[in-house]
């Protein structure tokens, strides 16, 4: 079966300028042109898919859009989001599976977080919720030292030892 011909068609930042080859497994491959110069050869399962989108610049570009990626306050917005919507999260039973949620306009955005919160104060600070029962967003949000948040926890259910006679 003859490959669907993509030279000329755009597919995100990369527009197709030739077929190469096909792979042992007859899969298609493609030279590409990415909008920023840079010419990659791409399968055509990944550029139908969607899969590739640029020559990885996309990718190096949405990770330091804010030149915040590796910083303190970074990671703590990022653990936030994982802890209340990734059911696969350790935590996610204590905060996503309890009903914690993000404000949409935290989970739309690092930009918004941080322009709520600033910058996280050093690594004894953490993110920490006033009303222990209430989501994440502004007026329920602080940096605290662990020693605030320590006084801070909703109580734990006791469990009474048995001891046999």
């Amino acid at each position: 079966m003859a490959a669907k011909n993509l030279i000329g068609r755009q597919f995100g930042r990369l527009t197709v300028l030739n077929r190469i080859t096909a792979d042992k497994f007859r899969h298609s491959k493609w030279l590409c042109i990415c909008d920023c110069g840079n010419q990659v050869e791409v399968l055509s399962s990944n550029l139908n898919t969607g899969h590739t989108l640029s020559c990885g610049c996309l990718s190096i570009e949405q990770r330091t859009k804010h030149g915040q990626y590796e910083s303190l306050t970074y990671n703590s917005w990022s653990a936030m989001i994982q802890r209340c919507t990734n059911t696969k999260h350790r935590y996610y039973p204590d905060y996503g599976g309890r009903g914690i949620t993000v404000c949409q306009e935290w989970l739309d955005s690092f930009a918004n977080f941080y322009a709520d919160m600033g910058d996280r104060p050093d690594k004894r600070h953490t993110l920490d919720r006033i009303k222990v029962n209430k989501g994440y967003y502004k007026e329920n949000c602080r940096w605290a030292s662990l020693e605030v948040q320590a006084s801070n926890k909703r109580p734990r259910k006791r469990i009474e030892e048995t001891v046999p006679f």
